[in-house]
């Protein structure tokens, strides 16, 4: 019995043996990482290999910057007043002569304000204004495309759209906001010098009863004006100085 019972247990030995090492060359094959190289992939193997491998694909790039001049074009388009023909030669050339020959016979009377003696200044500060827009997003895409776009490897296709739609936006933004900061100047510097248009649209200069002093008095404007073949009404008054953007 004594010597079955230790071949038995010799036999059990051995095949526990065995089978342990099996199972080890087999979860140590399971687990190993195995690398390949290949160079110089074009951009339909790389998409294929990041389908199939997303997690361990990595592609070092060779430059690790390039400019976003390169591959990255912003199109815009301005308010479309400023391709209007409000902004043209010709329409500023039909206004003039009305600035020209308007004259303020009585500040009081709301009809003789005709927008066409008026029009010539608002649409001759308008047309800069256009042209301003115009250079500031030019110069912030002239800036745009000599910036750099740094990565040491490729990233994904998704990751990379991602990046330049978030970019697009913070840069138009900034773009905005740097225009809307020259506009609030011009704004302050005309309130805090209070300048005086020489047309009267925002205040009256007016001499006192025996000349001898000047008055700058608010010039009134109307709010509605309605027109029928006998008569014109006019519904409330605004202030042309403090209230010039509902008049």
């Amino acid at each position: 019995m004594i010597p079955r019972q230790l071949i038995s247990t010799r036999f059990f030995i051995v095949l526990f043996t065995i089978t342990i090492v099996i199972l080890g060359s087999y979860i140590f094959q399971s687990i190993q990482t195995q690398t390949i190289t290949i160079w110089n992939p074009s951009l339909n193997t790389y998409e294929a290999l990041h389908n199939k491998y997303s997690t361990t694909l990595v592609c070092p790039c060779s430059q690790i910057s390039v400019s976003y001049g390169a591959f990255f074009n912003i199109t815009y388009t301005l308010h479309q007043i400023c391709s209007s023909d409000l902004v043209s030669p010709a329409w500023l050339e039909y206004l003039l002569p009305y600035s020209q020959t308007y004259t303020v016979y009585d500040p009081g009377d709301f009809f003789q304000r005709d927008f066409r003696s008026v029009g010539a200044s608002c649409f001759q500060l308008l047309a800069p204004l256009c042209s301003i827009a115009k250079e500031n997003i030019d110069e912030a895409l002239l800036t745009l495309a000599k910036g750099q776009f740094a990565n040491d490897r490729v990233i994904s296709k998704s990751s990379f759209i991602q990046q330049i739609q978030n970019f697009n936006n913070t840069y138009a933004n900034f773009i905005r906001k740097e225009f809307l900061i020259k506009k609030e100047w011009l704004y302050t510097t005309a309130q805090a010098n209070q300048f005086l248009i020489a047309l009267e649209i925002n205040a009256q200069i007016l001499m006192n009863n025996n000349n001898s002093s000047i008055i700058i008095a608010d010039s009134n404007l109307a709010e509605l004006c309605f027109r029928n073949d006998s008569s014109i009404s006019v519904v409330g008054t605004c202030s042309g100085g403090r209230g010039g953007d509902r008049c």
